[in-house]
């Protein structure tokens, strides 16, 4: 009798097993999936989880991967091949389970099935795939209004304005389409990194630096610009690739020197990364610069600058005094506002 009430109680408990991974636990998101025409490589999968940048690597073997992760929001899982190339992104939170086929180099889900919100971006990815893959600015940015038009509850509303929605010259097109998205639909670091970012547009009518602008620093630390603690702020804008440039360090090199003990002026580099997340972080490490070298999750779709490199100057008041290439200007500007 007692050795079937275990049987049972076995029985019971790996049913409960399943049930737990079906669900995708309730501390923690789960992704399962096939890619077609991959084989066996690491993949990298970048996301912010619970206010930190998470990086990982899952094996896919035969394209089969397996990837498990945690946060308590909305979350957007980006899942790059070895060679940074992006095969897929996801929204997920806790408790989600995610079951997928993919193709290498195909952005669409050839089935998928799991919660609402994965399968209603993967839905409108596959239903405008021709005019992404084309570039067509106009004609993505009106399918975006019109999602929002109709979803303005649904948190995919918050991915498709922040990743897709082009808002160079259309900042406050963006700024209004972003005030229309319920507060219960918007992905806090997300939407905050992309509203921050329509703000450096000087001819978008919103010329100055948000409270709550905030980067990414080593160890992934969430370092806040806060222009109202300094009397100027410089953020320089450069890209990934870019070399270190002797000239423009050393100046940058001097300035913040010179204020740095009475802390007068906060200095940023702000970097253009694109998914290699671990990467920048281990370059980082080894910096042995005056200032912070940063990066936000959604810079590199957001903000609305003409080019790079691009140096901006804020006011304690967060009122933008200087936004160009001139890196001297910039400098001058905040020897001027530092007196």
């Amino acid at each position: 009798m007692k050795q079937k009430r275990g049987i049972a109680g076995l029985i019971i408990a790996v049913v409960l097993a399943a049930l737990a991974w079906s669900c995708g636990g309730a501390d923690s998101f789960r992704i399962l999936g096939t890619i077609e025409g991959l084989g066996t490589q690491n993949l990298q999968v970048v996301y912010f989880g619970d206010g930190a940048v998470r990086t990982m690597r899952s094996t896919a073997v035969d394209g089969k991967f397996s990837i498990e992760g945690r946060s308590r929001d909305y979350t957007v899982v980006d899942v790059f091949t070895s060679t940074r190339s992006l095969v897929a992104t996801f929204i997920v939170k806790n408790g989600d389970h995610i079951e997928c086929k993919l193709e290498l180099n195909n952005p669409v889900a050839k089935e998928i099935k799991g919660s609402k919100p994965a399968v209603e971006l993967m839905r409108w990815i596959g239903e405008n795939e021709q005019t992404l893959s084309a570039g067509q600015g106009n004609a993505v940015n009106e399918a975006v209004r019109k999602y929002i038009g109709a979803n303005s509850e649904n948190v995919v509303s918050s991915v498709l304005l922040t990743r897709y929605f082009d808002a160079r010259g259309r900042e406050r097109e963006a700024d209004s389409l972003l005030r229309s998205i319920s507060q219960k639909a918007r992905i806090g670091w997300l939407t905050d990194g992309f509203r921050d970012g329509l703000v450096y547009n000087v001819d978008s009518g919103l010329p100055r630096l948000a409270d709550s602008l905030w980067f990414v620093g080593t160890e992934n630390r969430r370092i806040y610009a806060d222009p109202g603690t300094r009397r100027a702020t410089l953020l320089y804008f450069t890209s990934p690739d870019r070399t270190r440039q002797s000239g423009n360090d050393n100046l940058l090199c001097r300035t913040a020197d010179e204020y740095k003990k009475d802390k007068r002026a906060a200095f940023f580099e702000i970097d253009d990364i694109n998914g290699d997340a671990e990467g920048w972080q281990q370059t980082v490490k080894t910096d042995s610069l005056p200032w912070e070298r940063v990066w936000n999750p959604a810079v590199s779709s957001t903000m609305a600058l003409p080019s790079r490199p691009w140096v901006i100057v804020a006011d304690s008041l967060g009122q933008i005094q200087y936004s160009g290439q001139d890196l001297n200007g910039a400098v001058n500007k905040v020897r001027l506002l530092c007196l």
